[in-house]
């Protein structure tokens, strides 16, 4: 999964209107609804306030030209968006009116220029799936189990007892799964705990 690394914010002219992009992350559709908002009131005498937003948990897309010609601004911001792969991510772009109508093909290349250099300011980062799990199995067997799960995982915490429990985190359980359940002969319990994005 794709994100920007930060808020960014670009200025771009083209035939004397100006154009000025912004993107920032963005993990409900409240919070990119607020961010718009909050464009507008920084931005109250802008002539539009254009916008798009694209939420992975949700598997929302949504767009908004905000007055200008159907299609010309949301779309083409939003298919920015989908084009860089980046998600969790709201892009506004504010208009200020410079006199000269620029036309449908005007407005596409703005709008797309304006989103396309926010992102490239802001920078984009891989995020990886990474689960937490945690182990428990006969203390006699903690060497084998040691092994496997240093070699593959990150260990959190141990806790010793009548059982051994491992806390640890890692990309691909499968991998090691087998491995565990083979090497303590069917005797270990995994459970999952969480996955987070990192």
């Amino acid at each position: 999964m794709k994100k920007i690394a930060k808020d960014a914010q670009i200025e771009i002219d083209v035939k004397g209107s100006k154009f000025i992009g912004l993107v920032s992350l963005c993990e409900s559709e409240e919070q990119a609804r607020n961010y718009i908002h909050t464009i507008k009131k920084v931005h109250p005498k802008a002539n539009h306030h254009c916008s798009a937003y694209i939420l992975f948990q949700s598997q929302i897309e949504r767009s908004n030209d905000d007055g200008e010609p159907s299609s010309t601004a949301g779309l083409p911001m939003l298919q920015v968006l989908r084009g860089q792969e980046v998600t969790d991510v709201v892009a506004v772009v504010v208009r200020y009116f410079g006199g000269t109508l620029l036309g449908r093909g005007g407005l596409i290349k703005a709008y797309t220029e304006a989103v396309t250099k926010a992102i490239e300011s802001a920078g984009i980062k891989e995020f990886k799936q990474i689960c937490t799990y945690s182990i428990e199995f006969p203390y006699s067997m903690i060497s084998v189990v040691e092994n496997i799960i240093q070699q593959n995982c990150h260990i959190l915490n141990r806790d010793y007892d009548e059982q051994a429990i491992i806390r640890f985190k890692v990309e691909n359980i499968e991998e090691i799964q087998d491995s565990l359940i083979d090497s303590t002969k069917g005797q270990a319990k995994i459970i999952h705990i969480s996955t987070d994005w990192e």
